[in-house]
């Protein structure tokens, strides 16, 4: 026993010289287990292992983990059906150990509402709707909310203002009771000014008798004088000074100053004229004239009568500076015709008619009218006096107007039907403006317009002929006041309308 001790005391003493430390010795404890970490992972078909340390003494302690159905590799899965705004998706899941299935809801969306559009505008006394649209693509669900015009009133001081100190108004909504606050500003608020206007060359203003002491620039009524019109104590003219008086309408400031007007010129009360207008000229020596202004010329009077054979000649004067020109009525507006031959009795030229002959009457007036003018221009029916206008007298009307030279046709308001063939091969006419009246486009009404490029033809017309437009190669346009369906049904009336272009119809509800 003895060898013993002197074995453990020598060890000691070894350990002691070397500076080598013992072990500690550890006290007994309870141990206190982490949560562990997977040394092997267990799958749902093959165990794991997972080793615990205790956070005491470190010891550990490994434990078999047996394999699951919740150890299953299931990946991302599969989508099968995407979720909508309110049907649910699903998802297919595969594990990709054992390639066991499970599918799983995916929530609806919900509806993704935009930021809604007035679709109908409240008034003082209805409500108005907002409506709002899904903005999912393939949803296009809406929903629609009421909202009114608030009526907020003259609101009710709930906290006074003073000179120092802010106030506050209260509004209430007497439709829906909703309520808002708004500040009374301190500044000035609650001063008391006098009524005396105090003033200087450019601004007047109140001072304030409250006691405080207030900027002139802040104080009430501070504003820049506002002059009515000046009163003339001595005019002026383009050569010598005058004198006027200026007084502000709000304050009652006055002030006198000399002016000069280098337009009060004097001038003769002999008119001078142009053909085009009249004006007066200066006799103070300035090279100035008065305001030109246009002629109002009379309804004229006829100087020279005529026939059919010689022109005849109209006087036109102005009545205010009578300047006068006289204009030639050419002789083709005269034409006497014999009912019984159809020849005229003075220049015996035959009109070949079909019909009654009050209506050839008519026909040979309006081709008169029109006759070798030269027209690049017409308004039907301003041109024509006596005019039918409820329709448009045959194409026969419109066959004196060159085909060469007209490029623009308005045709008046009254006017229901444009006629057979009224302005076929017209290949200079680019713009039509027809009449909101119109009902009817006779066939070939327009056919072979090659300059026209586009149309608009109002809602009102019911009936449009074959070949109305056919061969308009040049047209590209046509804007129809209608809806799409009462253009189809115009299209179904008749044969080869549009034959001959690439137009593009716009009708009122595209």
């Amino acid at each position: 026993m003895k060898k013993i001790v002197f074995l453990l005391i020598a060890i000691c003493l070894v350990f002691t010289a070397c500076d080598i430390q013992l072990p500690e010795i550890k006290e007994q404890h309870t141990h206190s287990w982490d949560d562990g970490f997977f040394s092997v992972y267990p799958t749902c078909q093959t165990d794991g292992e997972k080793i615990y340390t205790c956070t005491v003494c470190y010891e550990t302690k490994t434990e078999v983990v047996k394999a699951s159905d919740q150890y299953h590799n299931w990946g991302n899965g599969e989508l099968v059906s995407d979720p909508t705004c309110t049907e649910k998706g699903e998802r297919l899941f595969t594990c990709s150990i054992c390639s066991k299935t499970k599918t799983d809801e995916i929530p609806p969306l919900g509806h993704l509402w935009d930021e809604g559009k007035i679709t109908t505008e409240a008034t003082e006394s209805e409500d108005g709707i907002i409506t709002y649209t899904c903005k999912r693509e393939g949803c296009g669900a809406t929903k629609t909310e009421t909202y009114h015009l608030h009526k907020w009133g003259s609101g009710t001081v709930i906290k006074k203002a003073t000179c120092s100190i802010d106030g506050e108004i209260k509004y209430t909504c007497s439709v829906c009771n909703e309520t808002k606050t708004e500040t009374i500003p301190a500044d000035g608020v609650s001063h008391s000014y006098s009524t005396e206007w105090y003033k200087n060359e450019t601004h007047h203003w109140h001072l304030a008798n409250c006691g405080h002491i207030i900027p002139m620039a802040e104080s009430e009524g501070y504003a820049e004088h506002d002059y009515g019109d000046p009163v003339i104590k001595t005019p002026a003219t383009c050569t010598t000074e005058g004198i006027r008086k200026k007084t502000c309408k709000v304050c009652g400031y006055t002030v006198t100053e000399s002016y000069t007007d280098a337009e009060n010129h004097t001038y003769s009360e002999l008119w001078s004229s142009d053909n085009d207008q009249h004006w007066h000229v200066t006799t103070c020596g300035h090279e100035a004239t008065s305001i030109k202004e246009n002629h109002t010329f009379d309804k004229g009077v006829e100087t020279k009568a005529g026939n059919c054979t010689t022109d005849g000649e109209i006087k036109y004067s102005c009545t205010v500076c009578g300047y006068s020109y006289t204009e030639a009525v050419p002789k083709e507006e005269y034409h006497d015709i014999d009912s019984s031959t159809d020849t005229c009795k003075i220049c015996h030229e035959v009109f070949y008619f079909q019909g009654s002959y009050e209506a050839n009457v008519t026909k040979v007036s309006l081709r008169a009218a029109f006759y070798n003018k030269g027209l690049t221009e017409l308004v039907v029916p301003s041109l024509v006096p006596n005019w039918n206008y409820s329709r448009w007298l045959e194409s026969e009307a419109l066959k004196a107007v060159p085909a060469s030279t007209l490029e623009v046709l308005t045709i008046s308001e009254g006017i229901t039907t444009i006629a057979y063939q009224a302005l076929q091969n017209h290949k200079n006419l680019h713009t039509v403006n027809l009449p909101s009246t119109l009902k009817t486009i006779e066939q070939e009404a327009f056919f072979n317009c090659t300059a026209l490029k586009s149309i608009t033809i109002p809602a009102s017309v019911t009936f449009i002929g074959a070949q109305a437009f056919a061969d308009c190669t040049a047209l590209t346009d046509i804007y129809f006041g209608g809806t799409r369906e009462q253009w189809n049904t115009l299209m179904a009336g008749a044969k080869w309308i549009l034959s001959g272009t690439s137009a593009t119809v716009h009708c009122s509800d595209d």
